[in-house]
């Protein structure tokens, strides 16, 4: 939607959302630090490099044993464990099934888009460095409108410093950025005076840090020729806006923001959620808890892995010829030392200390290993089931904060992913679709009614006794004036209202297996149910093709009245509605004749009784 902006305005907004960025990197950087030390401690980038430079001179080993990485992992993994699946519920009594078709819209796009590759990757920025999400967005492609979710890293996000809430629904503007090659940017955008552009933004140099280029250092880099090109959702007067530029121009002039709510509210496309928020409005992640335990964890066992290798020597002048030579021996395995007459001479194998360091190494571990998700208990292969089980429930309860954001994250995407079919999806398509049984099959959306399907399902809700008689002659008059003619859309997506859902996905084989147990315990104490229950709860290969050969489907004559029936014309199929319409006129007439003869016979009665009460009160 484009709008009536004044070249003033233009430079008024494009001086507003400089300022929103540049206020956003210096009012987040220590959080971004810590976001970046986060990640580091996750790839085992833990000691600094003035540490390591320390440890070289003393001939010590840098050691890492990344028990973080291992904690933050399982994290992860719990959360691809426990999954969701949506599922879309109707808010009127008529949209049952329609609400189907809209489930099996959003587990298209999610299928279409990997969504489970893309929530679990953006859980992992939130655990580690504190923050992550997704964009829900549209692009055409084969002529078709697709919707698009792609992953936020969480270096390329940014937002309004003053935002609390862990979802960021209260920031008033918002956005991502990129870097691109400048050639690139140029051809895209040819109008812009580049050359004035870059030589601005070397003036703005700021020293490395997250939302840098890697590895550049600066906004605008001399050497590669890379530019940074930034997005923002802003309001403006009142307004969504939209705008890409870099600095110092507007890539693309700002617009009112085409993507719209449920309500029909300009919406930007960003779900984000964080793990926490401090009081200043740092936002950080799981891996922030265990950072300290870590760098114990690394210097206790590098200290006593050193001093367990290394021996002192205490000795008197002129005890040995060579003090090089004696210190080299001392510390070999099979070293030999001579040692002049009546000197003191006694090799030291600090077995105090590094006794002392093991000790506060185990605490250390046992530390790591007993707060938050433990795998302690699970590395026994003799634990019962039930243990095993009760371990699971503790993880869950003490992640549960954290998977719940995660999970109002996944609801973010699938309520934009049905807000942007609602808006997009306004034409008759296919999607292809996996059931509950993991096989692929096809729905239709969108998909145009004649009037004379749509006569044939109004007669038969008449005769569900869901509709009038009225309704019945209606539709009938409209298909035989035009039987081809569009009455509705079956499966309409863009006119349904549904309540999005994220229904737990259980374990099905697993529970699939008890089920059917539990159909056999029944069966053999007396409660038995149909044949076509036990099949299909089995877990049989091709147990549709049993079923179908169980209710009769191989029978030819059976598939000689259902090829028959398809075959109807629609003469013939007008002539059943008719037929139909007969009948409920018939009927309608029957009941109004019957009705007529009781208030008559009613009437009579009255007279009768009344003459009779007359009587009796005149004696």
């Amino acid at each position: 939607m484009a709008t009536d902006n004044t070249q003033t305005d233009l430079d008024e907004q494009l001086d507003y959302v400089q300022r929103n960025f540049e206020q956003w990197e210096d009012q987040t950087r220590t959080a971004r630090d810590a976001a970046c030390r986060s990640r580091d401690y996750f790839d085992g980038n833990q000691w600094t490099s003035d540490e390591v430079d320390t440890l070289t001179e003393r001939k010590q080993a840098a050691t890492v044993d990344n028990r973080l990485k291992d904690k933050l992992e399982y994290i992860v993994g719990m959360e691809a464990a426990s999954r969701t699946d949506p599922r879309a519920y109707p808010r009127e009594p008529n949209d049952e099934n329609d609400a189907e078709a809209a489930t099996d819209a959003l587990r298209f796009v999610a299928d279409n888009n990997q969504l489970d590759t893309i929530v679990s990757d953006a859980a992992e920025n939130i655990v580690v460095e504190g923050m992550g999400g997704a964009e829900v967005e549209v692009e055409k492609r084969g002529g078709k409108i697709q919707i698009t979710i792609v992953q936020t890293p969480w270096d390329r996000m940014y937002y309004q410093p003053y935002s609390r809430r862990k979802d960021f629904m209260d920031c008033r503007w918002r956005g991502v950025f990129v870097w691109m090659d400048e050639d690139e940017a140029e051809s895209e955008h040819p109008d812009l005076d580049w050359e004035a552009l870059t030589a601005g933004m070397q003036e703005k140099q700021h020293a490395y840090d997250s939302a840098s280029d890697k590895p550049s250092t600066i906004w605008y880099d001399t050497q590669t020729k890379r530019v940074r090109l930034i997005q923002q959702y802003y309001y403006w007067k009142g307004k969504l806006m939209y705008g890409k530029f870099v600095c110092g121009a507007w890539i693309e002039t700002p617009e009112v923001a085409v993507y719209l709510d449920e309500d029909g509210v300009p919406e930007d496309p960003y779900c984000w959620m964080s793990a926490y928020v401090d009081r200043e409005n740092n936002r950080y992640g799981v891996s922030k808890r265990y950072e300290d335990t870590q760098d114990r964890i690394n210097h206790r066992q590098s200290k006593a892995s050193h001093l367990m290798n290394s021996n002192q020597i205490i000795a008197e002048e002129g005890a040995v010829e060579d003090k090089h030579i004696a210190r080299v021996e001392a510390n070999k395995p099979d070293g030999y030392i001579e040692v002049a007459p009546n000197f003191r001479f006694e090799i030291d194998k600090n077995m105090d200390l590094s006794i002392g360091q093991a000790n506060l190494l185990q605490m250390d571990l046992e530390a790591m290993a007993t707060t938050g998700p433990s795998a302690v208990s699970r590395n026994s292969a003799s634990q019962s089931g039930r243990a095993k089980q009760f371990d699971n429930q503790t993880d869950v309860i003490e992640l549960g904060r954290i998977f719940d954001q995660i999970r109002a994250m996944k609801h973010q995407i699938y309520r934009k992913i049905w807000n942007r079919v609602k808006q997009f999806w306004r034409d008759e398509r296919w999607i292809r679709i996996r059931d509950d049984e993991g096989k692929p099959k096809f729905l239709q959306l969108n998909k145009p009614i004649t009037n004379l399907e749509h006569a044939e399902m109004v007669a038969e809700s008449f005769q569900q006794g869901k509709a009038s008689p009225e309704e019945v002659q209606e539709a009938l008059l409209k298909a035989q004036a035009s039987p081809n003619g569009i009455a509705k859309k079956q499966n309409s997506v863009g006119e349904l209202d549904v309540d999005i859902i994220l229904d737990d996905a259980p374990d099905m084989v697993n529970l699939q297996s008890e089920q059917f147990e539990g159909l056999v315990t029944l069966a053999q104490a007396g409660v038995v149910f149909p044949q076509e229950t036990y099949l299909e709860a089995s877990s049989l290969r091709n147990k549709d093709k049993l079923m179908e050969k169980l209710s009769g489907g191989d029978d030819p004559a059976a598939r000689a009245a259902v090829e028959a029936e398809v075959q109807l014309s629609q003469q013939e199929r007008l002539a059943a509605l008719k037929s139909t319409i007969a009948k409920s006129e018939k009927d309608s007439a029957s009941a109004r004749k019957t009705s007529a003869e009781a208030q008559e016979q009613e009437l009579e009665n009255v007279v009768a009784k009344a003459a009779v009460e007359d009587l009796a009160a005149n004696g």
